[in-house]
């Protein structure tokens, strides 16, 4: 299984006042509008402080360079992340307690297999919907084929999901739950992509549920 890092360092300065943890939060999330709208290479203290609304010398006290400003900017993505993750691993678990008793049963492994493909689904179309944060991960994956300290934190949110996925096909008792974690979390991001990079129709997403269940069907051997 593969190691798993669930929690991230903020690099930047500390605070213990609201005011100063607002402003701090203001700053980050301001850099992350403008990896949206420009990309991650537009993030500059000046454009970061004009964006929110602080003055420039806000953005240099809590971040001595754009490293830190960059790396804490994705921090707060990957919490958010992190939490999304949280919530399927707690859908995913309850299924599988639930049909546990009936998994060595076709019946029960095509109903859990079906749960699983809807569980997928739910999750893809809440994070298609958010369009803004699929395109600041993309942003922080690009970036970090240039940045070998973005690319160890970029994998933090990615091996959670992952995890999950490893986790919940030992549960099924997978023999090989690392191989089918990967499967279908390549499927997920896949589809991801495609739906994001076109105004998905109705058939699009039906194609991406039938692709789905195919590759979970085969994964319990139905």
């Amino acid at each position: 299984m593969a190691e798993e890092k669930t929690s991230m360092q903020y690099r930047g300065r500390k605070t213990r006042r609201a005011d100063g943890h607002a402003r701090r939060q203001a700053i980050l999330e301001a850099a992350l509008r403008i990896i949206v709208r420009d990309g991650i290479r537009a993030v500059r203290h000046r454009a970061v402080a004009q964006e929110a609304q602080v003055p420039l010398a806000a953005t240099t006290y809590y971040f001595r360079d754009l490293g830190e400003l960059i790396s804490d900017s994705f921090t707060l993505y990957a919490e958010r992340a992190l939490e999304a993750a949280k919530s399927l691993e707690k859908d995913t678990v309850a299924a599988l307690n639930e049909h546990r008793p009936q998994m060595n049963t076709p019946q029960g492994r095509e109903q859990l297999a079906r749960m699983l493909t809807e569980f997928v689904m739910h999750f893809m179309r809440s994070q298609t919907e958010d369009r803004d944060d699929r395109q600041i991960e993309q942003a922080f994956r690009q970036e970090a084929l240039r940045n070998e300290k973005l690319a160890n934190d970029v994998q933090v949110p990615y091996r959670a999901n992952l995890g999950i996925l490893e986790r919940f096909f030992q549960g099924l008792g997978s023999a090989d739950p690392v191989a089918d974690a990967h499967a279908v979390f390549g499927a997920i991001k896949h589809w991801e992509f495609q739906l994001l990079v076109n105004t998905p129709t109705d058939e699009d997403w039906a194609t991406a549920e039938r692709s789905l269940r195919r590759l979970v069907m085969g994964l319990f051997k139905l």
